[in-house]
């Protein structure tokens, strides 16, 4: 079984992208916090208690336990003008992991608000799908977009990912189940 290292780094021109600890988890309040209003159409609704310092430690252990499964990794990404890694300017999160005979993952991805027009995505999947295709062996990234999200789209498009169709009612955002268009990119050169 292929093993996901804790301790990966990635590295672009611009960005440093890692794992991060349960003890940084005011380093992710930080992040959503100021991004509250960009994000709140497109991911999940939040619970009361999202902010406290108790619900990210909890959320960032269960992230970590599910990183030592090799069955999610959520990459943080920092600009290396911040040589403290002090400010998460966008993560990518690799989910729903699966060896053997599906080798598949989801890809999310969302970039702060201060962060846009910047290419940062662009940088920064490039080195991603590399990691995956390379590094994890697996043969398929699926994404799922909002179909009023049109960069993420386009993005998606750049790397070559293939619209597949809609998924009626996949996530609950706002309060209800929102349709999403799945796209797909495959390790050609994986020889199974």
């Amino acid at each position: 079984m292929n093993v996901i290292d804790p301790e990966n780094i990635i590295e672009t021109e611009r960005f440093i992208l890692r794992n991060i600890n349960p003890e940084e988890y005011l380093k992710v309040s930080d992040y959503y916090f100021r991004n509250q209003e960009h994000f709140k159409n497109s991911i999940p609704d939040l619970p009361e208690n999202f902010y406290s310092p108790a619900y990210q430690i909890e959320a960032l252990w269960n992230e970590f336990n599910l990183l030592m499964e090799s069955r999610l990794t959520r990459l943080f990404v920092f600009d290396k003008k911040d040589e403290v890694y002090d400010n998460i300017i966008a993560d990518i999160s690799l989910s729903n992991i699966i060896f053997g005979a599906l080798s598949s993952c989801v890809l999310g991805f969302k970039t702060d608000k201060n962060m846009l027009n910047q290419s940062v995505m662009s940088e920064c999947l490039n080195h991603v799908i590399k990691y995956v295709f390379d590094e994890l062996k697996l043969h398929r990234i699926e994404a799922y977009v909002l179909p009023e999200n049109e960069i993420s789209q386009h993005i998606l498009k750049k790397y070559s990912f293939n619209y597949e169709g809609i998924c009626f009612g996949y996530l609950r955002l706002g309060g209800f189940w929102r349709d999403h268009y799945r796209f797909s990119l495959l390790n050609e050169s994986l020889q199974i």
